[in-house]
């Protein structure tokens, strides 16, 4: 799906630069990926450290942050959806559920966990 039109594929070419250009590995077409049958995906990562308080106060980078979350939290969500979130709200949420009511497992996952661990001698974890 297309992207911010202009400014989108600027920043596209700019995440590209940034990973595969400084990073020297694959580009563009050259990455394949899981879609691409009988191709092999070559990614490259890129890792940046940004001293926030060389540019403003830590806090006042943090205020400002928030504030920019709460703008865009009230821009009314597109049709069909109930919210707009940010990056990290729904891995909140899920958290937060399963800090509450625990980890789902798919059936029988327990109790092949369980076999594993008597495989070799650890004792699972009682269930709540």
């Amino acid at each position: 799906m297309p992207l911010g039109g202009y400014k989108g594929s600027g920043l596209a070419m700019l995440v590209e630069i940034l990973c595969a250009v400084m990073g020297g590995g694959a580009m563009a077409t050259d990455v394949g990926g899981i879609r691409t049958r009988g191709r092999a995906m070559h990614t490259s990562q890129m890792y940046m450290a940004i001293d926030v308080a060389r540019f403003m106060p830590a806090e006042q980078f943090t205020a400002r942050v928030e504030a920019l979350v709460g703008i865009i939290k009230a821009t009314p969500p597109a049709p069909g959806y109930d919210e707009v979130l940010v990056a990290g709200d729904p891995e909140w949420r899920t958290e937060a559920e399963r800090l509450k009511n625990g980890i789902p497992l798919a059936e029988g996952n327990w109790e092949t966990l369980c076999q594993t661990a008597a495989q070799v001698n650890v004792r699972p974890p009682a269930l709540q």
